[in-house]
């Protein structure tokens, strides 16, 4: 069986973790790389990166004259309501792009002779699975998935709040969406209850990081590892720790991207920080998953630590419990799937400072940062998050797919 994987730049630890793990499975994998994408990481001999197919050069207003009547029609088709009501040019360039690109993909199958009886086509991100809705409508009667994962599933945050959605579209044409979180499943089932029998939840997962056996040290080791943007809201991690009385090590690992509205915030609070003669802070900056992997094998931790104000389910935290080691996290979106009394402790999304704080400092001395329980915390990663085991179940739901399909 051959895959097909669009929309990923692997750049990315998990879209490259993806191309890895289908390579596993399948007896060929294609991956069409979105345009710009200039470096590819090594790959398996059985996965081929595609560069030039979905780097599109024709004008869609050109392609929209020719193809009014369907184009128009599939605006017609879909709801306009709410969030999703954009303006009519903003529809047609959407649906005009879309279905440029699914008539290169369509080109592309046919000259590397790829069926439908052998190949299925899976989208990383559901940001824009209008052009599977497209491949679907000029013919392709394969199966067409999609993954789905936070931002590019709740229609009242961050870039999706400003595209236009052709849901009703996608939806009617794609054969499954897979999740990575039940709280991202319940919600697509919630808002589109015609099509829940096509959604279902499927976690991704991680690499085996290794068991880090707890160290004996005077100080908290507490690990972050997330780009330190408004969603992440590292700055309150530091303004709360302003105010420790106690020994802590704090090691940030990611960039903090200049751009942000945040990020003035975070480094007047990791300035202040550096009069507390309690706290250490590292920051270790922007690191490839290979050197995470490094890293925390050379490293100890005792705690990570993550304040988001939204997530889907967060592959650092599934690194990080591979690892054995516990984590602290707000309660948001799909953490309270992987967050729970056997992996750690779960605050609210508007937590308390003094109260977290207070967590912070018990820590060291309760019977969450022993062996047993760091022990514990990697078994339900091994159960839950083994990213092999998890592919092995994806490969299997897309093998039964494609049997209905046939």
């Amino acid at each position: 069986m051959i895959a097909v994987l669009l929309n990923n730049d692997l750049r990315t630890s998990f879209e490259y973790n993806e191309a890895l793990e289908c390579a596993k499975q399948f007896n060929k994998v294609f991956v069409l790389l979105e345009p710009g994408i200039s470096t590819i990481p090594p790959l398996p001999s059985n996965v081929i990166a595609d560069v030039k197919t979905l780097n599109i050069q024709k004008s869609w207003k050109r392609f929209l004259i020719f193809n009014l009547p369907s184009i128009l029609g599939v605006w017609l088709y879909e709801p306009k309501r709410g969030e999703n009501k954009r303006s009519l040019k903003q529809g047609l360039h959407v649906l005009s792009y879309a279905k440029l690109r699914a008539n290169a993909i369509k080109t592309f199958l046919r000259l590397n002779q790829l069926n439908s009886e052998n190949t299925i086509i899976s989208s990383f991100w559901f940001y824009d699975v209008t052009v599977l809705g497209w491949l679907r409508k000029i013919g392709w009667n394969g199966p067409l998935v999609s993954r789905a994962h936070r931002g590019d599933i709740y229609e009242d945050w961050g870039s999706i709040n400003v595209k236009t959605l052709f849901r009703k579209f996608e939806l009617s044409n794609v054969d499954k969406v897979f999740s990575v979180s039940i709280a991202g499943t319940d919600y697509l089932k919630n808002r589109y209850p015609s099509h829940s029998d096509k959604i279902s939840t499927l976690h991704l997962g991680s690499p085996d990081f290794g068991f880090s056996k707890q160290k004996k040290t005077t100080e908290l080791n507490i690990l972050t590892c997330a780009i330190a943007n408004n969603k992440k809201r590292l700055f309150l991690l530091a303004e709360l720790l302003l105010n420790a009385d106690f020994d802590v090590c704090w090691t940030h690992v990611g960039p903090i991207p200049e751009n942000d509205p945040t990020t003035q915030r975070l480094k007047k609070a990791l300035d202040n920080l550096a009069s507390n003669k309690y706290v250490t802070y590292i920051h270790k900056g922007e690191l490839s998953q290979g050197q995470i992997y490094a890293f925390y094998k050379e490293n100890y931790f005792d705690l990570f630590v993550s304040v988001s104000q939204t997530e889907g389910i967060p592959v650092s935290i599934m690194e990080a419990i591979s690892c054995g080691i516990p984590i602290l996290a707000t309660d948001v979106g799909g953490c309270n799937e992987i967050v729970n009394e056997q992996t750690g402790i779960l605050i609210p999304k508007e937590f308390s400072q003094k109260e977290v704080l207070k967590i912070l400092k018990d820590f060291k001395i309760s019977q969450r940062n022993t062996d047993k329980f760091r022990k514990g915390v990697r078994n339900f990663w091994k159960t839950n998050y083994d990213i092999t085991d998890n592919y092995k179940r994806y490969y299997q739901e897309l093998v039964q797919l494609r049997r209905i399909k046939n």
